[in-house]
């Protein structure tokens, strides 16, 4: 289970929410995408009893985003996926962008790594709701099969950043326990001696490159 992994619960799961002073339009609004079988995200597991999942939620009220974060027992999940590929998504783009996407995506595949969004593209195209605007970045992690790919990953990433207009951000995950984001990646490289932040299932903390990579 990974940061970004999406959790389908139970028809009959009881979520707890975490805002006590969360309105009941968001409440219901979240049970009913549960009811049509819209799935969680897996948060990061600070702060949460054993036996417990912490995830969240992204959905509109009365025509405001709001982020919901609550838990579930263990017992009530049904599955956990990993998010949605970015294949799936890449058709809604423009025409040039979907050419330039299909051209990255066959240049991870080469290189055996898996690509998925997260964050307002995942939720359009799992709610069939308007989340994505001008201003959305597309939120994409990536899953390199081997670490000695990552410096030709992440200059695809960069050629892809330069070929469309769609603001592009997300993580990568560099070792077993950590994901970094990959535009800060992108800025120290190849200088491991220098730290960055590592995101993982449990907690964050800085690093030197170096002990990331090994």
């Amino acid at each position: 289970m990974d940061r970004h992994d999406l959790a389908y619960l139970n028809q009959s799961a009881s979520v707890h929410f975490w805002d006590d002073s969360l309105s009941e339009h968001a409440k219901h609004k979240v049970l009913d995408l549960l009811q049509d079988n819209v799935p969680l995200t897996v948060c990061r597991q600070d702060h949460v009893d054993e036996g417990h999942i912490k995830l969240a939620i992204s959905c509109f009220v009365e025509g405001m985003k709001y982020r919901i974060a609550l838990t579930i027992d263990q017992s009530d999940l049904s599955k956990i996926t990993r998010p949605i590929e970015l294949h799936r998504v890449a058709h809604n783009f423009s025409e040039l962008s979907t050419r330039v996407f299909s051209d990255f995506i066959q240049k991870m595949k080469i290189m055996e790594c898996d690509i998925y969004v997260y964050g307002s593209y995942a939720y359009e195209y799992l709610t069939k709701e308007h989340y994505v605007n001008v201003n959305s970045d597309l939120d994409i992690v990536l899953y390199p099969k081997s670490e000695q790919d990552i410096t030709a990953i992440l200059n695809q990433i960069q050629k892809l950043k330069q070929q469309t207009n769609i603001c592009i951000d997300g993580d990568i995950k560099i070792h077993p326990d950590w994901h970094v984001s990959f535009n800060e990646l992108i800025k120290i490289l190849p200088d491991i001696e220098q730290k960055i932040i590592a995101k993982g299932i449990k907690r964050i903390g800085l690093f030197t490159l170096k002990e990331l990579l090994g």
